[in-house]
């Protein structure tokens, strides 16, 4: 009997203890349910209305920067799968982070820096998705992409980096948290060199900073920023870093001989990036090339081509870089090369006969003149002979164009078109075929691409019949009919000037005011007869009679 009473208190015990932990399980639901229904289906811990951020982790392994993330409020939790964070998003579903992150996983559940990530990861999901089920597809299962963390690469880096701008924002890098935003500017990167008794150091100034590359922009990760900045712009200073990083070594050191080397080799390519104001001023003057500058003499040979008589200058120092010569002053051959390779690109090739260089090619020819000798001007001392300076490029201009009626014919004078009339007829076939220029007789290339006055000699040929070819003293002479049409020809272009006689005037004034042309009487016995627009009609042929022009004149009656 005691046994049983025993048993019967520990069972009691049991239940009640069961029945306060079901009691306790209810209220959290009932909790949590009036939480979630009062604040958009969010609660964390202790139930505090808070917005959900996100925090990306950047972490070094070997040579590639990998990319993951902690999302959380107070408490942080790593998303342990990127696919499924993008499913959930997607589809505005409920998704947890260890036992007290629960939450409906959509854009207004996140705080301002986070939603920067979210298309991001999106849109990462869905590549780590199509991966695997390509994977799974073809049982192949090296194409499996890790689903929790992204390798940061040229691809994708720029995207990622666009999350940071306009705003702090928290990350951790290699373990150490920071608060950093981007900001476009040249990287501040400098080494230096200096001489420590007989060798020289060429070490960093400063700590080695976290280089991330894109296709188009990089970026260095420092202690206060992220510093974005061209990549082709500054890809040889960014190479001299990666190596130096890669090499671990607080320092390189090498001696006299082989700083010729470094000069020409690396300094030459990375001048922004190499502080030299702890090198002695001998071995400046010894291995440091001067500024380059660039003397460019054009002129016209024998042959009509663009002749480029071109001189390197280091400080006093002047040569022909196309002579032999074993110079002993330092040289930036990397500039140098440079130079010369623009000008082969151009079109110049080397004469071996004049030690200069010389451009034949008609299309080069007419681009350097266009479009390139700016830019040589812009950089270079250019010095043109008086033979270069008639050798130029023509913008079109027709001028004040002489319009009259002489002897029953229609005139039109052309001589004042800032080049040779003659050579209308070849010019304007050149035209019609679209040719972006016309080599005149002189040498000089006449422009032909977007003129508005190449346009109305265009329309000119066409609307009137001319051949040019026809032209004398640069004068055509054409039936008196083709006045109307030259008329409104020049009212469509008002910018063209014109200078008209009397008689080219009359006819006009004739022909587009016969309403009023009181010369021209109705005959009695019509006048009571024809209504007014019939009238107007009348003197109408009765003009084109006088100026022995056809016409015809229809008049709709309404008859069936």
């Amino acid at each position: 009997m005691q046994i049983h009473g025993i048993e019967k208190q520990v069972r009691d015990a049991i239940d009640k203890a069961k029945a306060r932990e079901q009691k306790q399980e209810f209220d959290s639901m009932i909790t949590a349910f009036q939480n979630m229904e009062s604040h958009g289906n969010n609660f964390e811990g202790e139930h505090e209305v808070q917005s959900v951020d996100i925090e990306p982790i950047i972490t070094k392994k070997y040579n590639e920067y990998e990319l993951s993330f902690k999302i959380g409020k107070k408490r942080m939790y790593k998303i342990k799968s990127i696919m499924e964070f993008s499913k959930t998003f997607k589809s505005n579903e409920s998704i947890y982070f260890g036992d007290k992150l629960f939450f409906v996983n959509e854009e207004e559940a996140y705080t301002k820096n986070a939603k920067a990530y979210l298309k991001w990861l999106v849109k990462y999901g869905e590549t780590i998705k199509y991966a695997s089920d390509m994977a799974d597809k073809k049982a192949n299962y090296h194409l499996k992409i890790p689903d929790n963390a992204i390798i940061l690469d040229e691809n994708n880096v720029e995207d990622f980096m666009e999350c940071f701008k306009n705003s702090n924002h928290k990350i951790e890098i290699n373990k150490i948290k920071k608060e950093l935003n981007v900001e476009h500017e040249a990287p501040k990167i400098k080494f230096q060199i200096i001489k420590d008794k007989q060798k020289y150091n060429l070490k960093l100034k400063g700590n080695a900073p976290e280089i991330l590359r894109g296709s188009r922009n990089s970026y260095i990760i420092s202690e206060r920023k992220i510093t974005e900045f061209e990549t082709n712009k500054f890809a040889n200073l960014i190479n001299l870093l990666q190596i130096y990083k890669n090499a671990d070594v607080d320092k390189y050191v090498f001696d006299e001989t082989d700083l010729n080397r470094f000069v020409s080799n690396v300094m030459m390519k990375v001048p922004e990036g190499i502080d030299i104001t702890e090198l002695p001023e001998e071995d400046k003057e010894k291995y440091i090339p001067k500024k380059l500058s660039v003397i460019m003499k054009l002129d016209i040979d024998e042959n009509g081509w663009i002749e480029n008589n071109i001189t390197f200058c280091y400080g006093d120092f002047e040569f022909n870089p196309l002579g032999i010569n074993s110079l002993s002053i330092p040289r930036n051959r990397n500039e140098e090369n440079s130079i010369l390779y623009r000008l082969r690109e151009d079109g110049f090739v080397v004469s071996p006969r004049t030690q200069n260089m010389i451009l034949m090619d008609e299309d080069k020819t007419y681009e350097f003149l266009n479009e390139r000798i700016d830019d040589y001007m812009a950089k270079f001392e250019v010095l043109i002979s008086e033979d270069f300076k008639k050798k130029q490029v023509i913008q079109p201009k027709i001028g004040t164009i002489g319009v009259k009626i002489q002897n029953d014919l229609l005139s039109i004078d052309l001589s004042s078109i800032n080049y040779d009339p003659s050579e209308l007829a070849d010019i304007m076939e050149k035209y019609k075929l679209k040719k972006r220029y016309y080599k005149l007789k002189d040498g000089s290339f006449l422009k032909l691409e977007q003129n508005e006055n190449m346009d109305f000699l265009d329309k000119l040929v066409e609307g009137m019949d001319i051949d040019f070819k026809k032209i004398k003293n640069g004068e055509i002479r054409l039936p008196v009919n083709r006045s109307l049409y030259l008329n409104r020809l020049l009212e469509k272009n008002p910018e063209i000037e014109v200078s008209e006689n009397k008689e080219y005037k009359k006819l006009i004034e004739d022909t587009t005011n016969v309403r009023n042309d009181e010369e021209i009487k109705i005959p009695k016995q019509l006048e009571k007869v024809l209504r007014d627009y019939q009238k107007t009609g009348y003197k109408w042929l009765k003009v084109l009679d006088r100026y022995r022009f056809g016409g015809i004149l229809a008049d709709d009656m309404g008859l069936r």
